[in-house]
């Protein structure tokens, strides 16, 4: 969208802001709106030349002076939320909105414009904005909507600008890491690719190779992952799933609306190397409505390379439900000589059927960390750790702390809290792994908002039935605004390839921080080790 060429004072965009961050879009990202007011408050101080990647690190996402942008993409990953989130807003609680705030791709200041002004001019806007790149990074994260380098104005809407630019994306991708190889015979709905090799950033979040089965168009989820088009089948039909706004356990329910069914198989063009493989399932049909529960409705093998690594799969059975996320977890998955992973779904009982398919660069006989934090953004700790925003949680709620605790040198990771009787089923491969359990006591307590102390809060932990925790008391453990990291090594997942975590309440609610799960059969060591001190490393 242009810049004005009407003048937008400063107290309409101060407005403009407060409405936005008022709203019920943006008051579920509290990292989104701080970032937003920055920005704005930024261009009202200093003007659009100040915003830099540098500064937005350093100044709003809180990373030390030797911030590097070349090797930490979080300013990139961030604005790419923010972006979205901002579309989101304007496609709907601010679709009336007189005056709106917006970042153009390949910027990070921000534009204001009067909605009924629709083409650019360079006379009189408020603020004089130079749109430039992005700095070039040693590892490029690609992003939706950011490929196409800015121009002089354009008379596209700035939706189908956002989905032109994201099937240029696409395009590109395919075009570099699928090339056409000589000889090689292609199968229906694939194409025929080239053996070369690519550096894929794996610190990145937004790294891998995603399809989206079923799906006609490629489309970024609420993470920043691109998900491509169904390509690479032979056989089936691809099928439109009913929309739900939650799906439990689903980082994303927008992901399950679509899928594979019947017997095929995917013949997948990768690198060399060693790759994560998940596959993603939700059992749309089958449920108590059917035959007393479900069960038994829809049974179908998988292979891997032809080696059968699902059985007799029922995804209810798997998923303890139906309409719940199911991820199953591969690892070691290369490709074969002829520089393919083929993956075969033959149908038993009812169609076989897919939702999703991803893979992830990994290292041998290792599943890559789980880091995750109950909120909605990506956070990079001070030992250079990635966390991502919550994932395969059931039940509770979170809530924001402002802090500080008294023993961490990463706010970030005890700013958000899940809390209440709830569950996280992490999807793992064959193995032992290492739980981390981020815990602390930050409402109940003196002076903090719920007084008390001993005994207010109790609660037990589970792992696959198995107790991990048995009526911890975090004001007894820990004392007030204090961290503890509890672990537990050597656990292994169930027959159904999850470690099940069951946060249960003895006395109020149960309460996590953070999660962290480690293959043990890697280097990988616990972000405490680096980010906590004292009696919190347990």
């Amino acid at each position: 969208m242009a810049v004005s060429h009407h003048v937008v004072g400063g107290d309409e965009i101060r407005a403009a802001l407060h409405t936005i961050l008022a709203s019920e879009t943006f008051t579920r990202s509290q990292q989104l709106s701080r970032l937003l007011k920055y920005l704005c408050d930024s261009l009202l101080a200093n003007g659009p030349d100040y915003i830099a990647e540098y500064t937005i690190g350093t100044e709003a996402l809180g990373r030390p002076a030797d911030f590097d942008p070349n090797q930490d993409s979080v300013v990139r990953v961030e604005m790419h939320r923010l972006r979205r989130r901002l579309r989101d807003y304007y496609q709907a609680e601010g679709m009336q909105d007189p005056v709106r705030i917006v970042i153009p791709p390949g910027q990070y200041a921000p534009v204001v414009t009067r909605t009924w002004e629709e083409h650019p001019t360079t006379n009189g806007s408020t603020v004089e904005i130079h749109i430039a790149e992005d700095p070039p990074s040693e590892h490029p994260v690609v992003l939706a909507a950011e490929a196409l380098p800015p121009g002089q104005g354009h008379k596209i809407p700035p939706r189908q600008f956002a989905l032109i630019s994201v099937a240029l994306v696409v395009v590109l991708l395919s075009v570099w890491l699928f090339r056409p190889r000589p000889g090689s015979a292609g199968t229906s709905g694939s194409t025929d690719t080239s053996k070369g090799t690519f550096a894929i950033p794996s610190s990145s979040p937004l790294a891998g190779v995603r399809i989206g089965c079923g799906r006609h168009n490629s489309w970024t989820d609420r993470l920043g992952q691109i998900w491509g088009a169904d390509e690479h089948f032979e056989g089936g039909q691809a099928i439109e799933i009913p929309g739900r706004s939650y799906i439990a356990g689903a980082f994303d329910a927008r992901l399950y609306q679509s899928a594979r069914t019947g017997s095929f198989s995917y013949k997948v063009p990768l690198p060399a190397r060693d790759y994560e493989l998940r596959l993603y399932f939700i059992e749309p049909v089958y449920g108590p409505q059917h035959d007393q529960g479900g069960e038994a409705n829809r049974l179908f093998t998988v292979s891997i390379n032809g080696e059968k690594v699902l059985d007799r799969f029922d995804i209810v059975s798997d998923a303890d439900g139906p309409w719940t996320a199911n991820v199953r977890v591969f690892k070691d998955i290369i490709p074969g000589p002829d520089g393919y992973v083929r993956i075969d779904f033959a149908s038993i009982n009812d169609a076989a059927l897919l939702n999703a398919i991803e893979f992830l660069p990994a290292r041998r006989h290792t599943l890559n960390p789980i880091r995750l934090l109950p909120q909605d953004n990506f956070y990079t700790d001070s030992a250079g750790n990635l966390w991502t925003p919550d994932n395969y949680s059931r039940g509770g709620r979170v809530a924001i702390h402002p802090g500080p605790v008294k023993n961490t040198h990463d706010q970030e990771i005890f700013r958000h809290e899940r809390y209440g009787h709830f569950r996280y089923t992490i999807p793992v491969d064959r193995g032992s792994y290492s739980v981390y359990m981020y815990l602390a006591e930050l409402y109940w307590g003196p002076g903090n908002p719920g007084g008390g102390g001993g005994g207010t809060r109790l609660f037990s932990v589970f792992c696959n039935g198995v107790p991990l925790l048995r009526n911890i008391d975090l004001f007894k453990e820990v004392g007030v605004n204090y961290g503890v990291v509890r672990g537990f090594h050597h656990l292994t997942p169930n027959a159904q390839g999850k470690l099940t975590l069951s946060f249960e309440p003895e006395h109020d609610y149960a309460s996590l921080y953070a999660l962290e799960v480690i293959d043990e059969a890697g280097p990988d060591t616990p972000s405490y080790e680096r980010t906590m001190t004292g009696a919190a490393r347990n």
